[in-house]
């Protein structure tokens, strides 16, 4: 498989290569994926009016992973299921109030597209109640992410059922640029893959020092990866050692996005 993404137009009438995007990310058959003007760029700029406006009640929280705030309770980081899914279940009229009433008609014909129409539909418990299918997150500027697999974070308690459910163990991350920092804050993806010796390396306590990422960055080959605002991305994020570079500038990164992977009855959910 080529180390590199795959760079598409957007045509939901006429998908061709894009129908089998994320099945073929889930099975490790592709690296990832940029699907070009995707969103209406319009409606995530009035979106981002609102939220940096504070026109959402949306919970608000410090990530745990970066220098920013995150919209939604993600699951790695809570530990009280009840809140979390309390939480959940209010995305939907949330996120219409602050995206519009046009947003998740669009996102449901992007996730149609790129999984040969079926429907990516939110991750549910052994209760009915719903993942929560969508975050928003503000990392601000000198904020950054430590090189990581997704695949790590299958072993959080928190993480359980999912991880008895899915088939096969990968967890495809997908995002949508809201804003673009002045500098910085690119997609770092990494030649490293989780069985390589080197991925347990940067797992370790110095893996935000300046001096491992630059270890990291000799001792593989990496790209960054550029999605401009009403892109998608999609990628292999369970299996491969990636970060986001340093965000530089007055301008903060906003994005959204989630996870997606395969449930044991051959569905297609997402969380985050």
């Amino acid at each position: 498989m080529p180390f590199a993404f795959d760079e598409l137009s957007f045509d939901a009438r006429a998908p061709g290569p894009l129908a089998s995007a994320l099945t073929d990310l889930i099975d490790g058959k592709r690296l990832g994926v940029v699907v070009r003007q995707v969103l209406d760029p319009s409606l995530l700029a009035a979106a981002l009016a609102r939220l940096t406006s504070g026109q959402t009640d949306f919970t608000i929280r410090p990530s745990g992973y970066f220098e920013g705030r995150v919209f939604g309770r993600l699951l790695t980081e809570e530990p009280d299921p009840e809140l979390y899914f309390s939480d959940a279940a209010r995305f939907d009229e949330r996120s219409a109030a602050v995206l519009g009433p046009d947003f998740q008609r669009e996102l449901d014909a992007a996730f149609a597209t790129v999984a040969a129409g079926a429907r990516v539909a939110p991750a549910r418990d052994a209760r009915g109640r719903s993942y929560l299918p969508l975050s928003i997150r503000e990392m601000v500027p000198g904020g950054f992410i430590v090189p990581h697999y997704e695949n790590e974070a299958l072993d959080c308690p928190q993480m359980a059922e999912l991880r008895a459910r899915l088939t096969p163990r990968a967890q495809v991350s997908l995002y949508a640029p809201l804003q673009l920092p002045e500098r910085g804050g690119a997609l770092r993806l990494h030649d490293i893959g989780e069985a390589d010796p080197r991925a347990k390396q940067y797992a370790g306590d110095d893996r935000a020092s300046d001096e491992a990422m630059r270890q990291l960055d000799a001792s593989a080959r990496w790209l960054d990866v550029r999605v401009g605002v009403g892109d998608l991305l999609l990628f292999d994020a369970s299996r491969y050692v990636h970060r986001v570079t340093r965000v530089e500038g007055a301008r903060s990164r906003w994005t959204m996005g989630c996870f997606v992977g395969r449930d044991r009855d051959g569905a297609l959910v997402r969380w985050t």
